[in-house]
């Protein structure tokens, strides 16, 4: 097991339920299934749905266009250290 890989992410303090819902809560994201329909809901009323949720088959965030949606999303996983941006090597090129 790893441990302590995305301390030093600022995501890893700004990621509560309560600040990404208030940080980006009226923010359309694409929602699907296992089908190929695909669906957009506000972030606020995912939070909702899956605070309550019981599905089988659940709803789950699949937006592939999240760095053009939210840039600042983007950010959260990266820090600037002697004035160079530092992205988490796990992330490679997916940033």
């Amino acid at each position: 097991m790893f441990s302590g890989l995305a301390d030093s992410w600022p995501a890893s303090n700004t990621w509560t339920i309560d600040q990404l819902s208030e940080k980006y809560g009226e923010v359309p994201f694409r929602i699907s299934q296992r089908s190929p329909n695909k669906i957009s809901m506000k972030f606020k009323d995912y939070i909702a749905y899956m605070k309550t949720q019981r599905d089988e088959d659940p709803l789950y965030v699949f937006d592939d266009k999240v760095r053009e949606t939210v840039l600042s999303f983007i950010l959260d996983f990266i820090h600037v250290s002697d004035r160079v941006v530092v992205v988490p090597k796990l992330c490679g090129e997916n940033i």
